[in-house]
């Protein structure tokens, strides 16, 4: 199974205190490890995990450069980059469901490259775009 984490599903995975889904997003890693299932993420998860780490969680630049960096140790490949179609489409999802186009844009390149979407934002599962951690 090809998975496409989102930032919120990453960030769980990097924090145990006040992350809910910690317990699945580290299921989910350790089945990677496994080689149970392949871990994808988007350039854009990159730099949304960077600025929760500083911003949210208030910590130094080194510890956001920490967070990042395990996750492209985690993940397979380098981080995937939104085709101008991908990127069109998520423009459309995102009128369609409501939702940022940050978001849409994961939902669209999970779409186009058949992935499946992981993520815990309740917009995405509420339109059926992505499966919560615990259904991994």
């Amino acid at each position: 199974m090809k998975l496409l984490l989102d930032s919120c599903v990453w960030l769980a995975w990097a924090r145990a205190v006040d992350e809910p889904d910690h317990e699945a997003a580290t299921a989910i890693v350790t089945k990677s490890a496994r080689g149970e299932v392949e871990l994808r993420l988007l350039d854009l998860t990159l730099y949304e995990l960077g600025n929760a780490v500083v911003r949210a969680w208030k910590q130094p630049p080194r510890v956001a450069r920490l967070v990042v960096d395990a996750a492209i140790d985690v993940a397979i490949g380098l981080p995937l980059v939104p085709t101008a179609s991908e990127r069109r489409d998520a423009h459309v999802l995102a009128e369609q469901h409501g939702l940022s186009v940050y978001d849409a844009t994961y939902a669209s390149v999970a779409q186009e490259r058949r992935l499946t979407l992981v993520s815990s934002d309740r917009k995405l599962l509420d339109a059926g775009l992505a499966v919560a951690p615990a259904d991994v």
